[in-house]
């Protein structure tokens, strides 16, 4: 399982770098609007934690189910009538920790060969267990910078 193990350790510092970035923010940094086409932090912490909903339940099928159909989803729809702007930072923050700390539980307990299991992704094609617990960890990564990069912004104007 040795490579596993550091795919499975850079997945869970995802959730660490995510809780990170999001400790201590003002009140009215989490709501900003940061200008035309960008997500609030409150938005962000929202599509963090539905994309974890959704990684968790194709990690699931893959390894339970190889050859699952994976269904695509609209980030954009799902911000728009999921209610991204009016969900709680700290909420949305719980729901992601507790299914990124269940998949990794998961992940270390599946064995060796799991990591060659495929799924069938609408857009993408096939996609190994690898190949999605990858995407998703360097998703969690790309959020995490981009909410430091807002604080960042806020903390400089």
């Amino acid at each position: 399982m040795g490579n596993a193990t550091a795919v499975i350790d850079r997945f869970e510092q995802g959730a660490t770098s995510v809780e990170n970035a999001l400790r201590g923010l003002p009140g009215d940094l989490e709501t900003r609007d940061p200008g035309p086409g960008k997500w609030s932090i409150w938005k962000i912490a929202a599509h963090i934690a539905d994309a974890e909903l959704v990684t968790a339940a194709r990690l699931r099928w893959i390894a339970a189910e190889p050859g699952s159909a994976l269904k695509a989803y609209d980030q954009d729809l799902w911000a728009e009538n999921l209610a991204y702007g009016r969900r709680e930072v700290k909420d949305s923050l719980a729901l992601f920790l507790a299914l990124r700390k269940g998949t990794a539980t998961l992940l270390r307990n599946l064995p060796e060969n799991a990591w060659s299991r495929t799924g069938v992704h609408e857009e993408r094609g096939e996609l190994s267990l690898l190949d999605v617990v990858t995407g998703a960890t360097e998703h969690t990564e790309h959020h995490a910078q981009q909410i430091n990069a807002i604080r960042a912004g806020a903390a400089a104007a």
